[in-house]
């Protein structure tokens, strides 16, 4: 019984962990945005830059978001809500869209 709850604590955690990842994505992108005009520029601290220390630290971000989101995932669809799903989706879609883009 105590490793069901376990789990159920570690997938709860990633589901609240990959919404507030998403929020404080958007928030840091509203600030950018607002900052320096319509759509300028990109989002500040999600470039690569130059150095080993810099892309291991990017790789590092992708290895916790994926934790993140896989156990989110897990845990949005145990509720068996269709509203857990749909925020799980949008926090994974935007954490991706992020991801992505910091690669260019």
């Amino acid at each position: 019984m105590a490793n069901y709850e376990f789990r159920k604590f570690v997938n709860a955690t990633g589901f609240v962990a990959t919404i507030l990842i998403a929020v404080a994505i958007l928030v840091a992108a509203l600030v950018h945005w607002i900052s320096t005009g319509v759509f300028g520029g990109g989002i500040p601290g999600l470039t690569l830059g130059n150095g080993l220390p810099n892309i291991l630290m990017f790789f590092a971000n992708v290895c916790a978001y994926l934790v993140a989101i896989i156990s989110g995932f897990y845990y949005a669809r145990s509720k068996r809500s269709i509203w857990f799903v749909i925020a799980q989706s949008a926090s994974t879609i935007i954490i991706a869209f992020v991801v992505i883009s910091s690669l260019f």
